[in-house]
């Protein structure tokens, strides 16, 4: 197996006892706007899986909050300067249909209109859905979380 980057082996897998288990980590993460209309949360609309949060793979060494920031850039063209406002929420068990499995490292973060830095160069279309129809597109415990720190405080 030829690596670019070590990766950590238990004993089982270094000895031959065992197969490498390489588990890939990702990361996602929930902008939820303020609007007078209410809440909505962006979503990104990817070739093969629809709508989803903006996230992706974390590169070798890159904190996930810096990969989910990256990918949030990459993805829907979108930046914001502060990195207080973003919160954990949780991790998900990925089982991708098409093969392979994930964690997903999940953010989510408020903002308002005029903290939203939009740029031209997205690789997605982004999409603002209201908080009561974007719950179809979340794990259940990302919509509770923001249900809990946006909805109910």
């Amino acid at each position: 197996m030829n690596l670019k980057y070590p990766i950590p082996l238990t004993f089982g897998e270094f000895e031959n006892n065992k197969p490498i288990t390489i588990v890939r980590i990702a990361t996602r993460i929930a902008i939820v706007k303020n609007t007078s209309n209410g809440l909505y949360v962006l979503f990104v609309k990817h070739p093969v899986k629809g709508l989803e949060l903006p996230g992706g793979c974390i590169e070798a060494f890159e904190h996930p909050l810096d990969g989910a920031l990256r990918e949030l850039q990459e993805e829907a063209g979108i930046s914001f300067n502060d990195k207080n406002k973003v919160f954990f929420s949780e991790f998900v068990i990925v089982v991708d249909n098409r093969g392979g499995n994930w964690i997903d490292v999940v953010y989510i973060c408020k903002l308002e209109q005029n903290e939203i830095i939009v740029n031209k160069n997205a690789e997605f279309e982004t999409y603002w859905i209201s908080l009561n129809e974007c719950k179809k597109f979340l794990p259940q415990n990302t919509f509770d979380n923001i249900i809990q720190r946006y909805v109910n405080n």
